[in-house]
């Protein structure tokens, strides 16, 4: 249940996202990137200016988000060499520049739609979730309404109010890459993905905690958050893999997306394994590499990662 005003403004946050869905098929990209850089549905009472709307880039700026002082965030800084990662990778999205300069239309809305939810939404929910944990001693109000938001930017409001969200998939954040790939793997619990229903308990769970100012085990859920949500990020790698979808070059770019959402983490387990699936999932050499080929060599190195003892302390296997 959350209640602020403030929490239910931040999930609408996505409907910035399928605006810039919209936009992107009809291949208005400018009008698509000033919402991403503007915003257009999250209008920020609390702000000092008279009129301040946060977007989508806000999220992905080191200057201007809450909190950077924990390890996903250093880890990702530090894979990349940037603090703004999520929005150079964007950025090049829009550009059409790096390693999109030759994709289509329909490549880019694809990868922009993955990197909003694989990036921003992952991000910026962590970036809450650590926050909370920093001020559950200190500022209860302000750690209540930090992990509230988290809950916000990882499902949203378009999933609507029903349990599981959305019948028709329509979300536009991390909760939404679950129940996708909950889809292709066939372990979907109802119209939800099992994954998203941990993550749920795990976060009532960490508002209780939170509500009782018992911060040692609000870490511990935090912990175990995190871990959860490493999961659709490494479930999307091996979805774009699958020789069935990667065939299909409209999935391409998307795909190049989705692996560096998890390169951080797979780097962090087995950097051997990680080069060996950023290979095997490089936009510019898709053509090159046939999806058997490209199946087989993902496949292969993440059976390497998921075979290494360290990986069940960072991602939930399971």
């Amino acid at each position: 249940p959350l209640n602020s005003t403030k929490t239910n403004m931040i999930a609408k946050l996505d409907l910035d996202a399928v605006a810039i869905h919209q936009l992107m098929s009809m291949e208005k990209d400018d009008a698509a990137k000033k919402i991403y850089l503007e915003g257009h549905n999250y209008y920020d009472y609390d702000s000092p200016n008279d009129f301040s709307f946060v977007s989508l880039h806000n999220l992905t700026q080191s200057h201007t988000i809450d909190y950077t002082d924990f390890q996903a965030y250093r880890l990702y800084e530090s894979y990349f060499g940037s603090a703004d990662f999520s929005n150079d990778l964007i950025i090049q999205i829009f550009e059409r520049s790096g390693p999109f300069i030759s994709t289509t239309a329909t490549q880019r809305n694809l990868a922009l739609n993955v990197a909003i939810s694989s990036f921003v939404s992952y991000m910026s929910a962590l970036q809450a979730l650590y926050f909370s944990v920093s001020r559950c001693a200190s500022d209860v109000t302000s750690a209540e309404t930090a992990f509230d938001g988290a809950v916000a930017l990882l499902v949203g409001s378009v999933e609507g109010r029903g349990r599981g969200g959305s019948a028709y998939l329509e979300g536009q954040m991390l909760y939404s890459v679950s129940k996708r790939n909950c889809e292709h793997f066939h372990n979907c619990r109802g119209r939800n993905a099992e994954v998203n229903l941990d993550i749920v308990r795990v976060m009532e769970e960490g508002q209780s905690f939170l509500k009782q100012g018992n911060c040692l085990d609000l870490s511990k859920a935090v912990e175990s958050i995190d871990s959860l949500l490493k999961v659709p990020l490494i479930q999307s790698i091996l979805y774009f893999s699958d020789s069935t979808i990667s065939m299909q070059s409209d999935d391409d770019a998307a795909g190049y997306v989705a692996t560096m959402a998890a390169l951080p983490i797979l780097d962090d387990i087995d950097s051997s394994s990680a080069n060996t699936i950023k290979s095997g999932m490089d936009l510019t050499a898709s053509t090159s590499m046939s999806s058997e080929s490209k199946e087989d060599t993902v496949y292969s190195a993440l059976g390497v990662v998921f075979s290494n003892p360290d990986t069940q302390g960072i991602v939930d296997c399971e």
